[in-house]
């Protein structure tokens, strides 16, 4: 439990900093295209703040190092296919090349956002034995085996003594 959880998986780590860099896109351009239109955009704003709410929700899930208990990992993920499904009507919404730089930036940031819910759908639909969650597995398989009572102390020139004995 704790940071190293954090900071283990590389991929994980990744799609973290890609969502705060994708959400202050989406925010700074969602705040100067209401200021630019001057009228207020309920649907981008609740898709901002509730972007920010399962990127924290991500990061205390992986934080508290849960064994995925189902009701959780139920909300978790229907929380980012919501998320994904809202980042992407924004994106069709304000994409657009006819529209002014301010509209195609929040497009752009929700896009981002929508890209980073697709990768942890996935990701946190994997089984703890897949590939991209091996790592961790191996290091604590090695940690386990490393803390045995008495280890055996075997010496390359014991192992070459014992080849030509047998």
């Amino acid at each position: 439990m704790g940071v190293s959880n954090l900071l283990d998986d590389a991929v994980y780590l990744f799609t973290i900093v890609w969502a705060a860099i994708s959400w202050f896109i989406f925010f700074v351009s969602t705040a100067y295209t209401q200021n630019k239109f001057g009228t207020f955009m309920g649907l981008a704003w609740f898709a901002v703040f509730f972007q920010l709410f399962v990127l924290v929700l991500v990061i205390v899930f992986q934080f508290n190092d849960f064994i995925y208990p189902r009701r959780f990992a139920t909300f978790l993920n229907s929380s980012l296919v919501i998320s994904f499904l809202l980042n992407v009507i924004i994106t069709d919404a304000f994409i657009h090349p006819s529209f002014f730089g301010y509209c195609v930036a929040l497009g752009v940031g929700a896009m981002l956002s929508a890209m980073t819910d697709f990768i942890w759908i996935f990701y946190f639909s994997l089984e703890p034995n897949e590939p991209l969650r091996k790592r961790s597995l191996k290091k604590s398989y090695l940690n386990k085996h490393n803390n045995a009572p008495n280890p055996p102390q075997i010496t390359p020139k014991e192992s070459l003594d014992n080849n030509y004995n047998a």
